[in-house]
C-alpha cells in the first residue's frame, strides 16, 4: 500500500499530471454541448480548476528549481566535508531499491567511483542478504563493517563485481518524507573500519544527515 501511495504522490507532483487533467477537462467541456444548461457552470468550474492547478504547478516548479542539486555533486561535497584531505580514500554512492525485483542498483556515485569496476553494481538482496546495503533495506537501520567479514562481499569479489581496494563500508537507508525506504546511501573506504572513522559518532551522524536531506527532498532531485 505504501508503494502505491508513493507512486501517486510522485505522480501528482509531475507537471504532466496537471497538464493531463487540463486536457481531460477541456475535452469534457466540448462533449457536454448536449446539455446547454450545464455548460456554463461546468466551464466556469473548469476555468477555476485550471487556475488552481496552474498555481500548484508553479509553486512546485519554484520549489523544485530552488532545491535541485546534482546528487553526484552532493556526494562529492559530503566526502570532502567529512574526510577533507583524505577524500581520495573514500567513495560514496546511492543505490535505489526495486521492491518488485528485490534489486539494489547504484544510480549515483561520487567522482572517486568514476571508471571503477563496481560503479554500476546491481545486487539482489535475497542473494546477498549479509551486505550492509541489504541489511539497511531489510531493517531500516545503518550498518557498517569490514568487508572481509562479509560472505556476500567475498562472493562479489570472486565474481569480479567489486573493487579489491575497499576494506570497509557504511550503509544507511534513504527514507522519503512518506516514510518509504527508497534506497541506500553507501560510503566505503580503503581503510579498515577501525581506521576509516566510519563508525565514529561524528562521521556516523554526518552521513545520516546527508541521507535525511536526500530522502526528504527526493522528489526534487
Amino acid at each position: 500500500m505504501g508503494l502505491w501511495r508513493k507512486k501517486f504522490y510522485r505522480l501528482t507532483h509531475l507537471p504532466g499530471f496537471y497538464i493531463f487533467l487540463i486536457v481531460i477537462i477541456t475535452i469534457l467541456s466540448f462533449f457536454i454541448n448536449a446539455f446547454p444548461d450545464m455548460l456554463l457552470s461546468i466551464r466556469f468550474f473548469s476555468i477555476g480548476l485550471i487556475a488552481v492547478l496552474a498555481i500548484i504547478l508553479t509553486s512546485i516548479e519554484l520549489k523544485r528549481s530552488t532545491l535541485r542539486i546534482d546528487l553526484e555533486n552532493l556526494l562529492d561535497l559530503m566526502i570532502k566535508s567529512i574526510f577533507g584531505s583524505y577524500e581520495n580514500k573514500y567513495r560514496s554512492n546511492i543505490m535505489l531499491f526495486d521492491y518488485h525485483k528485490k534489486f539494489l542498483e547504484i544510480k549515483y556515485r561520487s567522482h572517486q567511483m568514476k571508471g571503477a569496476l563496481d560503479r554500476n553494481l546491481k545486487i539482489n538482496i535475497d542473494e546477498y542478504p549479509d551486505l550492509c546495503a541489504s541489511l539497511s533495506i531489510l531493517t531500516g537501520a545503518p550498518f557498517w563493517t569490514n568487508v572481509a567479514n562479509v560472505q556476500g562481499h567475498k562472493k562479489l569479489l570472486k565474481e569480479n563485481k567489486v573493487s579489491k581496494l575497499i576494506k570497509s563500508i557504511f550503509s544507511t537507508p534513504i527514507i522519503d518524507k512518506n516514510g518509504i525506504i527508497i534506497g541506500v546511501l553507501n560510503v566505503d573506504s580503503n581503510y579498515t573500519i577501525m581506521h576509516s572513522g566510519l563508525k565514529d559518532d561524528k562521521v556516523y551522524n554526518r552521513i545520516i544527515e546527508y541521507s535525511d536531506i536526500i530522502g526528504e527532498n527526493w522528489i526534487y532531485w
